[in-house]
């Protein structure tokens, strides 16, 4: 994604929120399934989830703009992650 100043920053934080969030569905519906529908699997995966939200929030106060850089490594964290994440989920289902 090309862009110019805060407006190329905005459209680029608001794709990696995109695919985080698409990511966060499909790994909780992966735990909901490993689990076999256990709401407490859900309801911990959730927790987790705004436990590390608020974590971030508060070791990163200051309000700033990545640079292209940190944007760039986002996504290439997220493409490797993400997948290894679901795998993960699919294997502790055979456990």
């Amino acid at each position: 994604m090309r862009g110019a100043g805060a407006g190329g920053a905005v459209r680029r934080l608001l794709a990696v929120g995109m695919v985080s969030m698409l990511a966060q569905v499909v790994l909780l519906r992966e735990c909901a399934v490993a689990s076999f529908g256990t709401e407490l699997v859900v309801v911990l995966a959730l927790g987790a989830w705004m436990l590390g939200t608020a974590a971030g929030a508060l070791l990163e106060r200051r309000a700033r703009v990545p640079g292209d850089s940190t944007v760039r490594w986002t996504f290439v964290a997220l493409g490797v992650l993400v997948p290894a994440a679901v795998a993960w989920a699919r294997g502790a289902r055979a456990v």
